[in-house]
């Protein structure tokens, strides 16, 4: 079910005005999932979690996957109706840690 739902976000995005797709390219993951994904990963790197902890490390990082997904078509279609995306690659390298 999960991956229809990824298909029909992905398909629904071709909907978008250009607007709404720049803001799909630049949505982050929430601060809390993405602050709780980098703690869980890195304790899973230096002991191993407990089935709660691993759960809900898995339910972030698909979480993290389908945003990423969403961000890379949205920046896909943008480039098809013509417009530079090379600024979403700059902003994303420069504060990627």
């Amino acid at each position: 079910m999960a991956a229809r739902a990824v298909t029909e976000a992905v398909a629904a995005l071709e909907l978008l005005s250009d607007a709404e797709l720049w803001r799909a390219a630049q949505a982050p993951l929430a601060e809390a999932d993405r602050s709780q994904l980098e703690t869980l990963n890195l304790k899973q790197q230096r002991e191993n979690l407990t089935p709660a902890e691993q759960e809900t490390l898995e339910r972030l990082v698909r979480q993290y996957d389908r945003a990423v997904l969403l961000r890379a078509e949205a920046a896909r279609l943008l480039k098809e109706r013509g417009h530079d995306v090379s600024g979403l690659l700059t902003a994303r390298s420069t504060t990627a840690t």
